[in-house]
């Protein structure tokens, strides 16, 4: 709409018809003092580094295209002249500033403008104007006009710099507001929300210049028993300022006369406050804008676990609502000039919880949710002949073998074929999955307190000449034996827990067994790989922890520089590795428990099983269906071994086996 057009509202005055509502303002009266222009000045280095990410977290989210279909579906849509649009929406800006900026004025001041400059096309579905350009207005110079009929009327836009404002309608300009209590008109923003940090944290800001330009903080009084003139005072005042007072003379020592004495003055507890004080108001402003410290690379205390979830709350809390509202204002005011079937939709930006979503995963399968071949089309990979029925539930006992009489003979016994293999280590999986997880979780726990302690003694590294560090390195900082002592009293239970797990598993091959799987001897075997696995472990930590040092020395670093080494081994340990742990030694002990219930049901011979998929070593799909005496060893690769998993075998065929075993009857 032109100026001409509202010519006749704006000179009704002083009783306008639509009232102009000001900043601030109903059109009955005064609510509160704003001024919009010093909120978006934001002379706050916190306000403006919160403003500033949230706005470029905004804008780097995708925005994509959708028609709504007759059955309810959403079909997308690559090209369209809105998206044509979007990737200039003016000589000077692209999607990133318009968004960028858009939200940079909602952060600040709780409204942001949008001019739609149309084109010479007209909409014949629509009967309006295509946008043929988008302008971000300065959200400080614009003026509600409201209207009769409508809420809104149109907008009044003052520019910097000149006198008569320009007339918008109210379909030429789209408004982002805020929710605020206070009006109808215009949004509240973070700025006049958290106002009393923001005062604070100035006033703060300005005794510390304060103190800073002029050394003002009263460190000392000078005092003494002789009457001093009010004279005298002024020219001593003046001559110890011109001596002492700025920070290119601090440091001098003062040589003092006339009786004068010189007497300390201690910290008070206000200036012991103040510190504290800028830090709380600093917090506040950041949850004002709901923006973590973490954000604005405010590290204290923050690893990368919590950083980790400070970022899925931030974006799931504070940058999607902001998204939303986005979302609904365009597909309310803008696509229908289009097409009413369009919408858009912004990527989410909440990280997947990659740990969360496996947990949910596993959970699905343990209940029958889902299928093994659900899981696998998910993971992009080929269907089974057997995983289209739900597993059974842990909680429901030990599964079949299926050894009821599918199998060939093998001499005197029955082998099962290879489909009952393949269902055979799918249900073992299954099964010793809880004791993995209990078994990944300790071993996360353990190398988290490993890392405080190593921490906590890094400073011993400075004690020791520079030759030494490397060659003594994690012994140093850590005491071998005690950690070894720890991972064992540790890990103990849960590698017997996996035992009983293959024991009971094993047991539904060869029928109910009356047998005591955790004997003397199978104790004792425990404690052996209890004792070689805690000590392997630790020596394996201490050898990554040496190898980083060696290199950081190597490379002149400093102790800062060697703790964000070591932090990076400990991200290793409780990521990945902790993972590889857990699946080695849970596969190893249920199979060493699944081998007891096997020989104390009578089996008389033992068959290798692999996963069958693209993970398995050569040496152990050369190995799949063999079958050797149950006092026998397999022959995988150049190693024997009794199971899969045996301690006894050399680290490239045991570790992240996944591989067990099912017994062969008599007939």
């Amino acid at each position: 709409m032109a100026l001409d057009l509202l010519a006749p509202i704006m000179r009704q005055a002083p009783k306008p018809i639509f009232p102009m509502v000001m900043a601030g303002e109903t059109a009955t009266g005064r609510i509160t003092p704003r001024n919009y222009q010093a909120m978006v000045q934001a002379d706050n280095s916190w306000v403006y580094a919160c403003a500033r990410v949230n706005a470029q977290n905004v804008a780097k989210v995708e925005l994509r295209l959708f028609r709504r279909m007759r059955d309810g579906k959403r079909e997308p849509v690559p090209e369209h002249p809105w998206l044509e649009l979007l990737r200039t929406v003016n000589p000077h800006m692209n999607r990133f500033d318009l968004l960028e900026m858009t939200d940079l004025y909602l952060e600040l001041i709780g409204n942001a403008y949008w001019y739609l400059a149309p084109q010479r096309l007209t909409n014949p579905m629509s009967g309006q104007r295509i946008p043929g350009e988008i302008w971000v207005l300065m959200g400080q110079h614009v003026r509600v006009i409201p209207g009769r009929e409508q809420l809104v009327a149109g907008y009044l836009y003052t520019p910097p710099g000149t006198v008569q404002p320009i007339a918008f309608g109210f379909e030429e300009v789209v408004h982002f507001k805020l929710p605020s209590p206070e009006s109808v008109y215009y949004g509240k923003g973070c700025v006049e929300g958290g106002r009393f940090a923001v005062d604070s944290n100035e006033l703060q800001k300005r005794y510390e210049i304060g103190l800073f330009k002029n050394m003002a903080r009263l460190e000392g009084v000078l005092m003494t028993d002789k009457d001093m003139g009010e004279e005298q005072v002024r020219r001593f005042r003046a001559e110890w300022n011109r001596l002492y007072q700025g920070a290119d003379r601090a440091g001098n020592i003062a040589i003092l006369q006339r009786g004068l004495k010189y007497e300390a003055i201690a910290a008070t507890p206000k200036d012991l406050d103040y510190l504290r004080g800028r830090i709380a108001t600093r917090e506040e402003i950041c949850a004002v804008f709901g923006v973590p410290p973490s954000k604005l690379g405010l590290v204290e205390d923050v690893n990368r676990a919590n950083a980790e979830a400070n970022d899925l709350t931030y974006q799931s809390e504070t940058i999607l609502p902001r998204l939303r509202r986005f979302e609904e204002k365009i597909n309310e005011r803008i696509m229908p000039i289009y097409d009413p079937t369009l919408e858009v939709e912004f990527n989410n930006p909440v990280p997947r919880d990659n740990e969360y979503a496996l947990k949910k995963r596993d959970s699905d399968l343990d209940h029958g949710i889902l299928t093994i071949n659900e899981v696998r089309e998910d993971d992009g990979k080929e269907p089974v002949e057997w995983g289209d029925q739900p597993l059974p539930s842990v909680l429901s006992g030990p599964p079949d073998l299926g050894l009821g009489g599918d199998g060939t003979s093998a001499g005197n016994g029955k082998v099962l074929t290879k489909a009952s293999r393949e269902s055979v280590w799918v249900r073992f999986i299954h099964a010793t999955r809880p004791a993995e997880k209990a078994m990944r979780t300790a071993m996360r726990l353990f190398f988290t307190q490993q890392r405080r302690i190593i921490e906590a003694n890094l400073d011993k590294l400075k004690a020791y000449p520079r030759l030494q560090r490397d060659l003594l390195a994690a012994y140093i900082l850590f005491p071998m034996a005690k950690e070894q002592e720890r991972l064992a009293a540790a890990s103990r239970p849960l590698i017997e827990q996996a035992v009983q797990v293959g024991a009971t598993f094993g047991s539904a091959g060869v029928g109910e067994v009356d047998f005591d799987v955790l004997n003397p001897l199978v104790l004792e075997a425990v404690r052996k790989r209890v004792a070689f696995f805690s000590k392997r472990i630790n020596e394996e930590t201490a050898r990554a922890l040496t190898e980083q040092i060696r290199q950081a020395l190597q490379e002149g670093e400093d102790i800062l520089r060697i703790a964000e080494r070591i932090e990076d081994v400990y991200d290793q340990a409780i990521g990945f590795r902790s993972l590889r742990i857990a699946r080695t030694e849970v596969i190893s002990a249920s199979n060493r428990g699944a081998l007891a219930a096997y020989e104390a049901g009578g089996a008389q011979s033992k068959q290798w099983v692999t996963a069958g998929d693209e993970h398995v070593r050569e040496t152990h799909q050369a190995a799949e269906g063999q079958v050797v005496g149950l006092n026998q060893k397999f022959i995988v690769g150049e190693a024997l071994l009794d199971h899969p998993g045996d301690p006894s075998g050399p680290p490239e065929e045991i570790i992240n086996c996944r591989c067990t075993i099912v017994p062969v009857l008599r007939s």
